[in-house]
């Protein structure tokens, strides 16, 4: 780039775009600022945008699924929608977005997306501000003979389960703004750097998209440890399924921030100055078919609605991308569904708070992720791999990547449940989770607090297991074995659990 920025062109430099139409559109320099146009520059802005995007996406929402379930009383197939607006608002406005914003000027395609993004974003905790607040049910889990079952409150407001639109808007919001970021961010990036670079600048902007949901998860773990109401003490541990973390704090916050962070953005100009010749060099780089080389050489192509068609012949004849295509779609699946509901398999699983299995998550995601994609982007940019070699190395990495998915098939022996897959010790068939020696123990059933005891099975609650008391962690049970209050069905654990001999039965 030349050293005086009075010789770069006005549509080259740094600054403020006003108007649409291109008779009456204006660019309002910012001088200054010409130091940042450059192919770093905005590799340093869009890779800080895809980590925003990953954060709030795939990091702070599936960290905060299980939690919502709990708070708004959703059911899985709804928490599942919920993740699914963001992709569906994404499938919706991929083509316009592509087509019309490709042809347009990117950055302020790019810059509003991300703006819409962090209105998305702050949408997303508005249900903590508008909905009831929250107040856990204090209710004495054990049996308590001859007693009257408390009316949960919680439960009886079926209304709260309304809260789930605020979240689907939210999502389609955020889906509709981030839309941009890998379809014209990455198609920028590509024309602004020469084809050695290329592949670096795209391992870091993908390395920082993949290290957003990992900090997004630890992040998020951090501030589910907070009540959901700030300052306020709820009288349980956090560990008790009634607990409810703030969930919404890390959105209110990162909302702001991604809103406010799309405005740089925005003064990016169409085109990088000094990067003519790149772009030529990249139309010498497209798959040579018959109708590509005859849409290559006419300059109007592509600048009306009714190209579009063609246009999108060009891509369903070129194989390279089809099946680039479907090898991204197919990750995408295995990553959205481990992403989405992974926390929630550790928690029922392994016995993990919400916070704990977020943190995990967070973790894999950063070392393996975020270190798989920098690793390949330096790997092509120092032996200078061409593309056939991109190629070799991507099927090698797909095939180590489906070996480790055989982990999969690995599955755990299915958990006795009392009442559920299992019959009370006490009795003699399946009738439910009300046996003999709960009859008389006025047990809430809207109160699941699941207990393991040292005999292999799982009780609904301590009630509905018959105890009567606790004395230092250590409850005593009427008439069976001791058991943990734990998921695990490790019988080596010390046992936390002390019973009498008399019995209710």
């Amino acid at each position: 780039m030349s050293s005086d920025s009075d010789e770069i062109p006005v549509d080259e430099t740094c600054g403020f775009e006003i108007g649409c139409v291109p008779k009456t559109r204006k660019r309002l320099p910012i001088r200054f600022l010409q130091c940042c146009a450059t192919p770093p520059g905005a590799l340093v802005v869009l890779s800080i945008s895809a980590f925003l995007q990953g954060f709030i996406v795939n990091g702070l929402i599936n960290a905060s699924i299980t939690t919502l379930e709990t708070r708004f009383e959703l059911l899985s197939s709804e928490a599942g929608l919920i993740a699914s607006c963001y992709d569906i608002a994404s499938c919706v406005s991929l083509l316009f977005i592509t087509y019309v914003g490709g042809r347009g000027h990117k950055p302020l395609w790019l810059g509003w997306g991300i703006i819409t993004m962090g209105v998305g974003a702050v949408v997303f905790s508005l249900p903590r501000f508008i909905a009831p607040a929250y107040s856990p049910m204090l209710y004495e889990n054990m049996c308590l003979i001859n007693g009257t079952v408390p009316l949960n409150p919680v439960c009886s407001q079926t209304s709260l389960r309304d809260y789930r639109y605020a979240f689907y808007v939210a999502q389609l919001l955020i889906g509709a703004g981030a839309t941009p970021l890998y379809t014209l961010g990455v198609t920028y990036l590509d024309e602004n750097v020469t084809q050695v670079k290329s592949s670096l600048y795209h391992g870091i902007y993908y390395a920082l998209s993949i290290v957003g949901p990992g900090i997004g998860f630890l992040l998020a773990g951090a501030f589910l440890t907070y009540f959901t109401i700030l300052g306020e003490n709820p009288g349980i541990p956090e560990s008790s399924p009634q607990y409810i973390g703030a969930w919404w704090l890390p959105f209110l916050i990162f909302g702001v921030i991604t809103f406010i962070f799309g405005f740089p953005i925005l003064l990016f100009p169409r085109q990088l100055h000094g990067t003519e010749e790149v772009r030529k060099n990249r139309e010498n780089e497209m798959h040579q078919d018959k109708v590509a080389k005859e849409v290559q050489t006419n300059e109007d192509f592509g600048k009306r609605l009714k190209d579009f068609p063609k246009c999108l012949l060009v891509i369903l004849r070129n194989p390279t991308y089809i099946f680039l295509t479907l090898g991204g779609v197919i990750d995408g699946m295995l990553l959205t569904g481990l992403s989405t509901f992974g926390p929630k398999i550790l928690e029922a699983l392994f016995g993990l708070t919400s916070s704990f299995s977020a943190v995990l998550l967070g973790a894999i995601a950063i070392v393996g992720g975020a270190g798989g994609q920098l690793a390949g982007g330096i790997i092509v940019w120092k032996i200078k791999l061409s593309v056939k070699g991109i190629f070799k190395l991507s099927i090698v990495g797909s095939i180590l990547s489906l070996f480790c998915l055989l982990v999969f098939l690995m599955k755990c022996p299915e958990i006795p449940f009392a009442g559920g897959n299992t019959q009370y010790p006490s009795a003699s068939d399946i009738v439910g989770i009300e046996a003999s020696c709960n009859l008389g123990c006025s047990c809430n059933p809207d109160f699941f607090d699941p207990v393991c005891g040292s005999d292999g099975i799982t009780y609904y609650s301590s009630c509905y297991a018959g105890c009567t008391e606790e004395v230092n962690e250590t409850v005593s049970r009427l008439g069976t074995a001791p058991f943990l209050k734990t998921s695990s069905l490790d019988a080596d654990i010390p046992n936390k659990f002390a019973f009498p001999t008399s019995s209710i039965a």
